[in-house]
């Protein structure tokens, strides 16, 4: 620069062109700084597998499979040592599968059954469990704990505890949020349960052994998204439901919640969360809007160390159905076998929905 100074300045001698060249000049050097200081995030985790998975529908691991909801055909069952369906059973259709207490179990907020199902994958047979008095409880989100399965109802309102011995309704725990949505996840560390809906602004606590909510937390980013709950902290995706906070771009982001006092930190990670996943040493977010990606968190710097993008197709709600590729909204995100589960739906008639494994990096 000081070369191509010098020669300018032989043949210009006004001192206003001088001046504008300086800018010049020095703008173009701000930007080399601003470029050599960038940091390039690595991908975070790599897809080793990609498994056709039907349709739509969730995610959930355990009895040593991993279980897939297909609202097309059934629940699936993978193979997770050898990436492939091994199994499927028929007319076993709602939200994300969970395991525990001797059955697979299916929120079913469908015309179909509104009840929680109870899958004998032995059997290939399944029962249902009415979670409410009214004909339209819509159970969308279950989570199991010792003795006890609790089953969100989307529309009916209530969180609810099923006794897997008897197979029945033994508590209801009242959840009216501050617009008197309805529950849409929940999440549990197996002494407590954590709630949110898709119309409020708070995260719940419900001790399991007073069946009872015991404190709300405001998370005013919004609590649209998916919750998992951690060691020492709550974490939860903003997502979107308009018109309510989680909507708007400037809140997207994920929220942490330190579970000893309260404080709430929201996470900048570049777009819009629609689900959140504790595991394998870091935090794990999924993100539909601008791209569909997988970001890694680092809970001790609460800042994004990976980013890998599924898709380069520009991902909003104003897109038209069919244009890219879509995350299963309840769950789409699953830990387990050491390796990330993750619900790709299929957006187009004749297309077939994906589970795609991701080993971490």
């Amino acid at each position: 620069m000081k070369s191509a100074r010098r020669a300018y300045f032989r043949s210009h001698r006004s001192a206003r062109a001088r001046r504008a060249f300086v800018a010049r000049q020095e703008a173009k050097l701000r930007a080399l700084k601003r470029a050599a200081t960038c940091r390039v995030v690595p991908p975070g985790a790599a897809v080793v597998a990609s498994i056709p998975a039907g349709g739509t529908g969730g995610v959930g691991v355990g009895a040593g499979s991993v279980w897939v909801s297909d609202r097309t055909s059934g629940l699936l069952r993978i193979d997770p040592t050898t990436n492939t369906q091994v199994d499927k059973i028929e007319r076993v259709f709602g939200g994300a599968p969970v395991v525990g207490e001797g059955a697979v179990w299916v929120p079913s907020g469908t015309p179909a059954y509104n009840s929680l199902l109870r899958v004998d994958p032995q059997a290939h047979t399944f029962i249902q469990i009415p979670t409410g008095p009214s004909a339209d409880e819509w159970p969308v989100a279950a989570v199991v704990t010792p003795g006890a399965v609790w089953v969100g109802n989307h529309h009916g309102g209530p969180l609810v505890r099923v006794d897997p011995r008897t197979n029945k309704v033994v508590a209801t725990i009242p959840w009216s949020g501050p617009t008197l949505g309805g529950i849409y996840h929940t999440a549990t560390d197996g002494s407590t349960i954590w709630v949110t809906g898709t119309r409020t602004t708070d995260a719940a606590e419900v001790d399991v052994a007073a069946n009872a909510i015991v404190r709300r937390i405001d998370v005013p980013n919004g609590t649209c998204g998916g919750i998992d709950v951690g060691a020492s902290s709550v974490w939860v995706a903003s997502g979107y439901d308009q018109p309510y906070p989680c909507w708007q771009r400037q809140n997207w982001g994920v929220s942490r919640i330190d579970r000893s006092t309260g404080r709430v930190t929201r996470i900048d990670i570049g777009g819009r969360p629609i689900d959140v996943r504790v595991g394998l040493g870091s935090i794990w977010a999924v993100l539909d809007a601008p791209k569909l990606q997988l970001v890694r968190i680092d809970p001790a710097r609460n800042v994004v160390v990976g980013r890998l993008t599924l898709s380069d197709t520009e991902c909003r709600p104003t897109v038209v159905a069919g244009a890219c590729p879509a995350v299963e909204y309840t769950t789409a995100l699953a830990v387990g076998f050491g390796s990330l589960w993750l619900r790709v739906n299929s957006t187009m008639p004749g297309t077939a929905g994906r589970l795609l494994r991701l080993d971490p990096k």
